[in-house]
Parts: C-alpha cells; structure tokens; sequence
C-alpha cells in the first residue's frame, strides 16, 4: 500500500476494562480505559473465524460467526499508519481459543 501526501485519518485503539459487577448495573465510574494504539487506520480493524472447509484439513475464515460457542481460531487484522511516512502497515494476528470450536462448512456467512 502506498503512502501519499495526504493524511490518513487515524484513530486510537482502546482497551477499556469494567468490572462485571459494574457492567450489569450499567455504572461506569470503575472502568479503567488504557490506549494501545494511536496510529491504527480509521475502520480497518477486522475480525473473522475459522471454519473447516469441505475437504477435511482445510481451514478457511468467515467474517460472520453464527454459533452460540466460542470460535477456536480468532483472525484480527488491522493497518497502522506509519506516522514518518504516512504509510499503511497491515497488521494480522490469529489468537487461538483453547476451549473454542471450529466452524462447519455451512455455517456463518462471507
């Protein structure tokens, strides 16, 4: 991806952490808010999960997940942009849920 003159919207990647307790009552006092990121590309965090293709040792990503379990496999993707040259860095990491499950092939959509 090249970069250009013109500057790349931007936005910041927050963690925000509530207690449980404090969720279900809808208070926000307790929350503790920490910024991961300032340079991630406007819109470009993506999440997709794995499902098992038609061959059995295929694996491919689907963006939506319908199940009501957790999925095995977690893709995220996302693009920083380089601040000294305004320039996209795609981002990908797979995240392995050890208690999750793997799609089948007719499930989720995309």
């Amino acid at each position: 991806r090249e970069g250009s003159s013109e500057e790349r919207p931007v936005s910041y990647l927050i963690r925000e952490e509530i207690p449980f307790i404090d969720f279900v009552n809808k208070r926000q006092d307790s929350s503790y808010v920490e910024i991961i990121s300032r340079n991630v590309s406007r819109g470009s965090l993506r999440f997709s999960f794995a499902y098992k293709e038609s061959d059995e040792e295929a694996y491919g990503y689907k963006n939506v997940w319908v199940n009501n379990y957790n999925p095995s496999v977690v893709r995220i993707q996302m693009d920083y942009v380089l601040p000294e040259t305004n320039q996209l860095l795609p981002v990908e990491r797979s995240v392995l849920v050890p208690t999750g499950y793997v799609g089948a092939p007719e499930e989720g959509a995309g």
